[in-house]
């Protein structure tokens, strides 16, 4: 049985592709992308149901970003006025940690306003239960990016 992977530099470039479809050579693929890139953005809940990161935020950011979860922990966003691709991968495989990397990587990029911060924050840091589930604890991201300012938060 072979299994078919994608670098997390091959996902970023995807990425990249699905939010600016005009940089792909060949009329046929072009379109086909930004059919597909299209009908995530308007149909969010199909890409990953409900309540979930990759339906929210692109609810949240209308016609802004392509985004989606894959296995083991990766998440990957385009953002669509700039062709910006990304890819996180958490080593461990849990999006505990992957969904408030992703939403502090949109905010220290300047991708995401006071409102739009707001409608994310459970995401951003998320609220940690115990088995009665009483609050615990919350994950916070603490990483910088370089050269980026974060919008007040």
């Amino acid at each position: 049985m072979s299994l078919a992977f994608m670098s997390i530099k091959q996902s970023h470039h995807m990425y990249a592709l699905l939010a600016m479809p005009s940089a792909i050579d060949g009329h046929s693929m072009k379109m086909a992308v930004r059919r597909i890139a299209g009908s995530m953005m308007e149909q969010t809940e199909m890409v990953g149901g409900i309540d979930v990161l990759c339906t929210d935020l692109m609810r949240a950011l209308p016609n802004k970003v392509v985004a989606k979860g894959g296995a083991e922990g990766v998440y990957c966003i385009g953002l669509v006025e700039s062709g910006i691709g990304m890819a996180i991968k958490i080593d461990d495989g849990n999006y505990r940690a992957a969904y408030p990397a992703a939403i502090e990587t949109l905010v220290q990029l300047g991708m995401i306003d006071q409102q739009e911060q707001q409608e994310l924050v459970s995401y951003r840091y998320p609220l940690i239960r115990n088995c009665i589930q009483a609050e615990v604890g919350r994950i916070e991201p603490v990483f910088r990016l370089p050269n980026c300012k974060e919008t007040a938060g």
